[in-house]
This record gives structure tokens, C-alpha cells and sequence, in this order.
């Protein structure tokens, strides 16, 4: 398995569009053709605050803010 991240910063949460939905889809799909069909592509999102909860934000398999990173 391949964990694909994506940073964004966002003041509150971060909402994905459904244009970004498409760009992060297709930045996934060319890894995936990269690597080969034998790996598992998660999509992980790295953002200060979290994701705001939306039909797009279904995809994201994995999360991870700040607080994770910075907290012991």
C-alpha cells in the first residue's frame, strides 16, 4: 500500500471542490499507472484543522492535521 499525501492549509477546514476532487483523482490515477497495478493507492490528506465533511471528501482515505504531527 502507497500513501498518496496531499498538504493544503486552510484557517478553518479545508473543503474539497469538485474541482479539486478531479485534480486529486487524477494526480492518484497517474501515480497508480507509475507504479504498477500491484499497489494500493490511498489518498491522505495533511491539513491544519481538518476536512470539512462533503461528498468529495468521501475519497480521502486518511487524515492528518497538525495536531498529530506537532503533539506528543
Amino acid at each position: 500500500m502507497v500513501n498518496v499525501c496531499e498538504m493544503k492549509f486552510a484557517k478553518g477546514l479545508y473543503e474539497i471542490t469538485e474541482d479539486e476532487d478531479l485534480k486529486l483523482q487524477t494526480r492518484v490515477e497517474a501515480f497508480a499507472n507509475a507504479v504498477g497495478e500491484d499497489k494500493t493507492i490511498h489518498l491522505t490528506m495533511v491539513t491544519a484543522r481538518g476536512l470539512s465533511s462533503n461528498a468529495y471528501s468521501r475519497n480521502v482515505q486518511s487524515e492528518i492535521v497538525l495536531g498529530d504531527l506537532f503533539d506528543s
